[in-house]
């Protein structure tokens, strides 16, 4: 029989997956970048090959990263946490809350910006943005 905790964790996980759209495609608003992710996979979750488009909305410039979804914990109990980026020496993290944060490799944070996941994607240029080749 299962135990309560293992029910609770069920639970959690079943309910963050919910809060997102289990897409191929999303997009994060944050104060300053639209953020687009494309999954290379069937769902966008637990894929590890997503790519990543930045777009600055005070410069226009764009960034292109590849990356993997963020996991938590041991293997029997895995919690899905967001998503990992790299870009040198820089870590790109994008929180299941919508939390972007740009760190280095120290962990001292760079940016930090609460974003909204978008339903739609916004109009604007980065749609029309080729995504960096692998």
């Amino acid at each position: 029989m299962p135990t309560f905790s293992f029910c609770l964790m069920r639970l959690l996980l079943l309910s963050m997956l919910l809060s997102l759209p289990l897409c191929a495609q999303q997009w994060l608003e944050t104060e300053s970048y639209w953020i687009r992710l494309d999954a290379q996979c069937a769902t966008i979750q637990g894929c590890d090959d997503i790519q990543y488009q930045g777009h600055s909305k005070t410069t226009g410039a764009t960034l292109a990263l590849q990356g993997r979804s963020w996991w938590v914990g041991n293997k029997t109990a895995p919690l899905w946490w967001g998503y990992r980026f790299y870009n040198g020496r820089l870590h790109y993290l994008l929180h299941r809350n919508g939390l972007l944060q740009v760190t280095n490799r120290k962990g001292h944070v760079l940016v930090e910006e609460q974003g909204q996941w978008l339903q739609q994607a916004p109009y604007l240029p980065i749609q029309t943005l080729p995504l960096g080749n692998k």
